[in-house]
């Protein structure tokens, strides 16, 4: 199973095959999905991310020498064929969602991450591909990301202890 796929010499990621990495546990847990500290961020998710890669969480920790340790720990897991996929991987795309799902914080473009749980199991964010510096809408996203708002909506694939 392939889980990147080539157009016009160009390699792209199928988002839907990856297998993705929980880091710092190997165990699943879920809290309700809320929105905190007036951060972009849909908190309470099982976060997850791709490995050794560029964008990836565990390239971004090592380079900003922060909680390494703790990449030892970890759950990998893959997206069920039945899941509701939200996927952010253009600025353009975040207009879309903004327009649809607006935050009520005055000065920034927030998302509303309880109202998009309630539509859709998890929510892949592709940061190289979707962050505007100047918008500044992904502050606080530092990498390739998956926010899981259902558990039901991924398959364990294995664990690190």
């Amino acid at each position: 199973m392939d889980i990147y796929y080539n157009i016009g010499g160009k390699v792209i990621m199928n988002y839907l095959k990856e297998i993705y990495r929980h880091y710092g546990t190997s165990s699943l847990y879920q809290n309700p999905i809320k929105i905190q500290n007036r951060i972009n961020k849909p908190h309470g998710a099982f976060w997850g991310s791709t490995t050794g890669l560029p964008d990836s969480w565990d390239t971004w920790c090592k380079e900003e020498n922060f909680n390494v340790k703790n990449l030892k720990f970890y759950l990998d897991f893959k997206i069920k064929d039945t899941a509701k996929v939200l996927i952010i991987d253009s600025p353009d795309k975040y207009d879309e969602l903004y327009n649809k799902y607006p935050d009520d914080q005055p000065i920034l473009k927030f998302l509303d991450w309880v109202r998009i749980s309630r539509d859709y199991d998890l929510v892949i964010v592709d940061f190289r591909k979707a962050y505007n510096p100047e918008a500044m809408q992904l502050y606080g996203w530092d990498c390739f990301s998956v926010a899981v708002f259902n558990l039901d909506a991924i398959e364990v694939y294995k664990g690190h202890k």
